[in-house]
């Protein structure tokens, strides 16, 4: 019985490591079909979730994917992108006052560095960006906000505006 249960869990992993491999990398015909209509249910499950969460009717799966990939995608991305999963785990889990993040990367950002040498003084408000021009800072701040002085440069992210719910802490904005 055990010699079955582990062939069968290696079977079952190896069908995953597969279906995994083909979503993701393969450009196989089969890979590209399976890739389609992974996307397109996906989309369409997070779309009626969407329309559920403005009806207030989410189920137990709903909010066990929503926490699930808040969580997950949090845990993942921190490593590479601090900013970016305390961005996440605020829109979900925020106590709804302002939350700053370190600015060590920002200081350092080429993309950032080159704006403020574009823009000049002044305060430039909700200005967007492509993931390509700089991934870290797109994921933590997009739009993002850039007020530069003589003396200082503040970068943050416009005022995000929350349903009101008993289910959704999150209020206010993001800093």
């Amino acid at each position: 019985m055990k010699s079955f249960l582990m062939k069968s869990l290696l079977v079952v992993g190896i069908v995953i490591a597969l279906f995994t491999l083909s979503i993701t990398v393969l450009n196989d015909r089969t890979s590209q079909w399976l890739r389609h209509n992974t996307e397109q249910a996906l989309n369409g499950y997070l779309h009626r979730m969407a329309l559920r969460a403005d009806q207030d009717t989410l189920t137990t799966l709903d909010r066990f994917v929503v926490h699930g990939f808040t969580l997950c995608g949090a845990a993942v991305g921190c490593p590479m992108y601090p900013e970016a999963a305390k961005a996440l785990i605020y829109c979900i889990y925020g106590n709804g006052k302002p939350v700053e993040v370190s600015a060590s990367y920002f200081k350092k950002s080429p993309f950032i560095k080159q704006e403020i040498e574009r823009l000049g003084t002044g305060h430039f408000k909700e200005i967007g960006m492509h993931q390509a021009d700089d991934w870290r800072t797109s994921l933590a701040f997009n739009p993002y906000n850039l007020h530069i002085t003589r003396d200082s440069v503040e970068l943050y992210y416009p005022a995000t505006h929350f349903k009101s719910s008993p289910r959704i802490v999150t209020k206010s904005s993001f800093w």
